[in-house]
């Protein structure tokens, strides 16, 4: 793993925080706090239902992956949309609730990171579901874990560059 890519993940990682932070307290009405940014093991960690978004610019490439079980997934779905705590969540709405939350994290991310002349362009968020799913890494990119503590569980933010 070269330098530039650790200190990379390094630089940005804050501004994926805080917009985690922003997304989750304004659109989703869910406090926040997170845990100390880990490198990722393989295997580790899993998840019931993951949002994924691929982020390239000119000289680096990037994902973001939110990785939730899914009680806590659909909790977050029936907080954004007031539903009733023990309402029935549609599979497809919670697939593009999943999706939509990577995306508007990174789109946050990518506005805070343009004051620091870091520039790059998002993809489409890819959903992945299925008990105990794991996400490999990108080859030549250093990967962190973050883990994302709410007052309704916990979930893990994954950042590679």
């Amino acid at each position: 793993m070269s330098e530039k890519n650790i200190d990379r993940v390094t630089a940005v990682l804050p501004s994926f925080i805080e917009s985690a932070r922003q997304i989750f307290e304004t659109m989703v009405f869910m406090p926040v706090s997170f845990g100390d940014a880990t490198p990722k093991d393989k295997g580790y960690p899993t998840g019931s239902i993951s949002g994924t978004i691929g982020m390239a610019g000119d000289d680096q490439r990037g994902t973001l992956s939110l990785i939730f079980p899914l009680p806590l997934a659909q909790a977050i779905f029936r907080a954004m949309m007031g539903m009733p705590e023990n309402e029935t969540v549609a599979d497809a709405e919670l697939n593009d609730v999943v999706g939509e939350l990577s995306n508007m994290v990174a789109g946050g991310a990518k506005s805070r990171l343009q004051e620091i002349d870091v520039n790059f362009k998002i993809g489409l968020p890819t959903v992945v579901v299925g008990q105990n799913h794991y996400l490999d890494t990108p080859k030549e990119a250093q990967t962190v874990i973050v883990p994302v503590i709410t007052d309704k569980g916990s979930f893990h933010m994954e950042l590679s560059f």
